[in-house]
């Protein structure tokens, strides 16, 4: 038999009753304390990946302080075990989240023609890539690209790849020269093909086409051009890719949670003056009772009580008894 109309709304009342009751008594665990920190967790390295990079750096600690100060954290001390928090939360899930990400990147060919001033180079590189993409630990890569020059000099460049291997922080660059690709013809200034084929350790890797050429008397190479680079070739296991996006979303995260911290000795100041200013006029601070009777507001919640309380409705903090005429403090 179907409920009849005011049926449905009598259990629509009650199901909204208990929700209410449910996310009362929810919202005073600590389980929901991690749950907003792993929210502002996963926004944190979503803000990192999005367009507004630059105007992420400030969203991001705004977020630690406000998204949890909107739901009632009042506590300066447990805001800084929040910017804590979310410092590992985040960097665990930038790695959760960035990791399958690297290791499905296509590969892309790599081309440039510009020098470091952005006026065209004097040679230019074209169809760079690496064959296979994604191999074993021993597998040999075979690294390609197409070199064009219409200058008188172009005989004299070197023709490289350079790999940079990544242990930890630490990234090691090695360069291999090329060789001109026999098997597939062509000329310096038409384009001429080049190749060079190398085994690399099991780490993770990056990888870019450059031309040289060698001063004689300095000894030293000249870059011509260079391709920009991408991540490449993958030759080491999930785990190794897992532990580099650590080191790197760490090393990101301290920079963004020492700017919340910032931010949090400016809101614990502006509070710290204000009860100064309160004092001054003969006004009870924060968390303090007013000889008078009336209300106070909790120091450990920020939630107004009032004067017969014995403990915080809200958080359930204890408040401490008067001792001398002296006002009476909010303890957790």
């Amino acid at each position: 038999m179907r409920p009849t109309p005011a049926r449905e709304k009598m259990d629509s009342k009650e199901l909204w009753t208990k929700f209410q009751s449910f996310w009362t008594k929810f919202r005073g665990t600590i389980y929901f304390r991690v749950l907003i920190l792993a929210l502002v967790s996963v926004l944190a390295v979503l803000l990192l990946q999005s367009p507004i990079l630059c105007l992420s750096l400030i969203l991001i600690p705004l977020s630690i302080l406000l998204i949890p100060h909107w739901f009632g954290e009042r506590s300066v001390k447990n805001h800084a075990v929040n910017g804590v928090i979310v410092l590992v939360l985040a960097t665990l899930f930038y790695a959760v989240i960035l990791t399958p990400a690297l290791l499905s990147l296509p590969q892309q060919d790599q081309a440039y023609n510009v020098d470091v001033n952005n006026n065209p180079a004097q040679a230019a590189l074209s169809e760079g890539h690496a064959t296979p993409f994604v191999g074993a630990a021993s597998t040999s890569f075979n690294f390609t690209v197409k070199m064009q020059s219409n200058n008188s000099d172009a005989a004299n460049y070197t023709v490289r790849t350079q790999v940079v291997s990544v242990d930890g922080l630490t990234g090691t660059p090695a360069y291999y020269a090329m060789a001109v690709d026999t098997s597939r013809p062509g000329t310096i200034r038409a384009g001429q093909y080049y190749y060079v084929a190398v085994t690399l350790p099991a780490e993770v890797h990056l990888f870019n086409f450059q031309v040289v050429r060698l001063n004689s008397t300095t000894q030293e190479y000249t870059i011509i051009v260079d391709t920009l680079g991408s991540f490449g070739p993958f030759n080491a296991g999930y785990g190794t890719h897992f532990a580099f996006m650590l080191y790197r979303g760490a090393f990101q995260m301290v920079f963004l949670v020492f700017g919340f911290f910032l931010i949090l000795l400016i809101y614990w100041w502006t509070r710290k003056a204000r009860e100064i200013r309160g004092a001054g006029a003969g006004k009870p601070g924060p968390g303090k009772k007013p000889e008078g009777g009336g209300e106070f507001t909790c120091t450990n919640c920020g939630a107004d009580v009032s004067e017969g309380d014995a403990k915080c409705p809200s958080c359930g903090a204890v408040f401490e008894a008067e001792a001398a005429g002296e006002p009476a403090d909010a303890k957790a």
